[in-house]
């Protein structure tokens, strides 16, 4: 199975919060859900009851840690494992200090600390209620493990919208107008065209995004493209995996394509990393039948962080706003100093 954020939840001892599509949450039969969002791709929703025993797995938004680490503090469980995904949130030195010592590790994407309680995974693919990306459905899981280099074109493959790290990608982006090794395309192709370009290359550039990770690194790999990607302790989990890690992008204009493309041998590899099921054997708990112990949620403390959530995340957005207003100011004065 392949690596896609409903796919850690689903193979979680208990799930705390997440979004899904519309077909998932029905299948969910659950009336003890509360719904927090619901827009035409997905619901977003999180537990009023949690179920959880000793050793469990809990898969959680990274942004509704807040409730849950004031309900598990509570519990009486202990040797938690938490699996945290779908916010471009990353794991700080001051996040990782808020977690109950009832977990012993923390599962994250975006890992930004050095704690060893702390262990990066992958972003893989979006859900299946994010329409606009590339979804699981579109890969053959069959081929994935066949990572063949040799009937691909030696070139970096560049597509991605700016906008979602500016300072990032038109840095990144800059760098490669100035190379002979790129094929560079527009952003917003369909879908289908896209895929055909990420299969026909042999890298594929990823920068960072709103997060660290990016899907572009796991629509790269399952195409059979080695994604080329900035150094951060969130790829650590690549080790093994064909990726190509610059300290800087100025890098890329020195490298030999050649010589990188000869260090991707398949028997030098771990593709099984490629697969959910490497990921969930780290956190499942395999113990069955286990006393599980209940909590209720009052109504109150769901109200309450679910509208603590909705104001943290209007100013966020305006933020985003405010910042995406001053660097077009300054990008107009740079010029008009220019001119």
């Amino acid at each position: 199975m392949l690596i896609s954020n409903n796919n850690y939840a689903r193979n979680a001892d208990f799930v705390f919060a997440e979004t899904v599509d519309h077909e998932t949450f029905n299948n969910l039969s659950d009336s003890s859900l509360y719904i927090t969002d619901k827009s035409k791709e997905g619901i977003a929703y999180k537990a009023t009851i949690l179920k959880i025993a000793d050793g469990d797995s809990i898969f959680c938004r990274t942004d509704y840690l807040d409730e849950l680490f004031y309900l598990i503090k509570k519990s009486n469980t202990k040797n938690l494992k938490l699996i945290t995904h779908q916010t471009d949130i990353d794991i700080s030195d001051k996040l990782e200090k808020n977690l109950p010592k009832n977990f012993i590790y923390w599962f994250g994407i975006n890992k930004n600390t050095k704690s060893k309680r702390v262990i990066s995974i992958p972003i893989g693919i979006a859900g299946n209620f994010s329409d606009k990306n590339l979804q699981v459905k579109d890969f053959d899981e069959n081929k994935i493990k066949n990572f063949d280099l040799n009937s691909k074109e030696l070139k970096i493959y560049v597509n991605f919208q700016k906008n979602t790290n500016s300072t990032e990608r038109e840095l990144a982006i800059n760098v490669l107008k100035k190379s002979d090794k790129s094929f560079i395309s527009e952003p917003n192709l369909p879908k289908s065209k896209y895929k055909e370009h990420l299969e026909r290359f042999a890298f594929t550039l990823c920068p960072w995004g709103n997060g660290y990770d990016t899907h572009r690194v796991w629509e790269a790999l399952y195409s059979g493209s080695v994604p080329i990607i900035k150094r951060h302790s969130t790829f650590e989990y690549l080790e093994n995996l064909p990726a190509l890690i610059v300290d800087d992008y100025e890098d890329l204009l020195k490298i030999d394509l050649n010589e990188c493309f000869e260090k991707f041998q398949i028997n030098k590899l771990n593709l099984e990393k490629l697969t959910i099921e490497y990921w969930v054997s780290q956190y499942k708990n395999e113990k069955q039948d286990i006393q599980k112990e209940t909590i209720y949620i009052k109504y109150y403390i769901t109200l309450y962080f679910h509208l603590k959530l909705k104001i943290k995340n209007k100013l966020n957005s305006n933020n985003k706003k405010i910042s995406y207003y001053l660097r077009k100011i300054k990008f107009k004065v740079v010029n008009l100093y220019k001119n």
